[in-house]
């Protein structure tokens, strides 16, 4: 239960697919849509020891936190294809590393096209 009085709390997939009905009524949600494509079709090169940071609209993991960089440590040589979602299949083609809260160095696949070139 949550503070709400008898309100049932929703399960995290509820409670993503309530957020999801909203943002999409939202009257701004096409040019919204336009704008995570035009994000999403822009590609960049990148290089080992490069500083990166999502792209605006396409955050889709915890880490690394948005508008913080995490560096390129390298490109896998097989590039399988990862499930995040129930239905969202990606070409994870990027080692990407960053610090968590305990200074401890992690490294994992992501999809480059999410990411963008950090500057401060």
């Amino acid at each position: 239960m949550t503070g709400n009085g008898d309100a049932p709390e929703l399960s995290e997939k509820e409670d993503r697919w309530q957020r999801y009905r909203e943002a999409a009524r939202d009257p701004e949600y096409a040019s919204r849509l336009e704008a995570a494509l035009g994000e999403w079709t822009a590609e960049e090169e990148f290089q080992v020891g490069q500083l990166v940071r999502w792209r605006q609209w396409l955050r889709n993991r915890q880490y690394p936190d948005a508008d913080t960089p995490a560096i390129v440590v390298g490109f896998p040589d097989s590039k399988p294809v990862e499930r995040h979602d129930d239905a969202e299949l990606e070409d994870d083609d990027i080692l990407l590393g960053f610090l968590d809260g305990d200074r401890e160095f992690h490294v994992f696949r992501f999809t480059s096209r999410r990411f963008t070139a950090w500057s401060e």
